[in-house]
């Protein structure tokens, strides 16, 4: 939806999408925290049930705001399903016949309630492969093999060119499983570092939670620097020598493995005990 706000070319497209992530991030440095000092002060039923409170209110927001998108994001409706068929097979003969897409749009909204109603209903199937990682161990080594099995049987309906690009987005995924892998870490082993090993004093003056500062310290530097990328982009994209989008993958790679020396250098400065300073 972000990227259709803007025409095809535009060069301020990465930066708009800076700024959505800057937007986004807001949420999350002040949610990281608070539910941080919630959960240990008062209950984690509370603060995981306020973060579920504020995700409503948040799509509430979207329900009612979005007629300023104008179609942006929404489904096609019959007439503009039928056009685009008939234009696109100006010169030869439409993919899909009009009768069948018109059956389709009727039918949309029982698929749309459809999708709906099954999310629901896998809650608790997803709760208990929570509780117990076995199932979900089990899962992804099943959806993951049938996932490229159906991606490669969908390039075969396609042409030579368009193979190229799915296989360019293949790697594409590939490469962010790998970045998401060491990212997603501040969930897990970088969230047991903070409580262990980390103290609770910044320049020796104010006490944070060391946790609070590892769920927000993330949406704190997106904040900071976001803009100040999306202003990078849009004045390089003016001296045409704006990096493309496979330059700013590897740059996003140099950033993940620069924050991981800086975690590794920790080690340099703690005491006898393994605790180190919030301060590097």
């Amino acid at each position: 939806m972000v990227g259709s706000l803007y025409k095809h070319g535009d060069s301020r497209r990465d930066a708009g999408f800076s700024l959505f992530y800057a937007g986004i991030n807001i949420g999350a440095l002040i949610g990281g925290y608070a539910c941080i000092t919630i959960g240990k002060e008062y209950s984690w039923h509370l603060a995981f049930g306020l973060a579920g409170v504020v995700m409503t209110i948040s799509l509430l927001t979207f329900l009612f705001t979005q007629k300023s998108l104008g179609p942006i994001g929404l489904p096609p409706t019959k007439k503009e399903t039928i056009k685009k068929v008939v234009a696109d097979g100006i010169g030869e003969s439409p993919q899909t016949e009009p009768a069948e897409i018109t059956e389709k749009v009727k039918f949309k909204k029982w698929h749309d309630y459809s999708v709906y109603l099954g999310t629901l209903a896998l809650i608790p199937v997803i709760m208990i492969m929570v509780a117990q990682t076995q199932y979900t161990d089990w899962f992804m080594s099943i959806i993951g093999p049938a996932a490229l099995i159906y991606l490669f049987y969908e390039m075969t309906k396609h042409s030579v060119a368009e193979q190229k690009k799915l296989w360019a987005a293949l790697v594409f995924i590939i490469f962010s499983i790998i970045f998401f892998a060491f990212f997603e870490q501040s969930g897990g082993s970088l969230s047991l570092f903070a409580a262990r090993n980390l103290d609770n004093q910044l320049f020796g003056i104010f006490t944070l939670d060391p946790n609070g500062v590892n769920n927000s310290a993330n949406s704190l530097f997106v904040i900071v620097f976001a803009f100040l990328f999306g202003l990078i982009w849009i004045a390089l994209a003016k001296r045409k020598i704006e990096p493309n989008t496979v330059v700013k993958f590897g740059l996003g790679f140099l950033f993940l493995s620069g924050s991981f020396f800086i975690l590794y250098s920790s080690r340099f400065f703690a005491n006898a005990d393994g605790i180190t300073s919030l301060d590097i």
